[in-house]
């Protein structure tokens, strides 16, 4: 639940951050297609980190979505608890 929220809270900082440098409603939308839907295609949710270049996988690690589908993998593929 607490990575849950951090999610959202890290998520929605990341927008207000976006709307701020944005102009207009329209090249907000264009920033945020640019920078959330690349940052939820490269956290590892919709292909393996692994089949990735370590250039890329080492960037990602800076994306708190990456860090995100990694616990979220933990808890649901191998039963992690609070103890990881």
């Amino acid at each position: 639940m607490l990575a849950a929220a951090l999610q959202l809270y890290a998520t929605t900082a990341m927008g207000i951050a976006l709307a701020t440098l944005a102009e207009s409603m329209p090249q907000f939308a264009l920033l945020l297609i640019l920078t959330l839907l690349l940052m939820q295609l490269l956290s590892g949710a919709a292909t393996p980190r692994e089949s990735m270049p370590q250039i890329v996988q080492d960037i990602m690690l800076a994306a708190p979505d990456t860090w995100f589908v990694m616990l979220a993998q933990a808890i649901v593929f191998r039963g992690a608890g609070l103890d990881i």
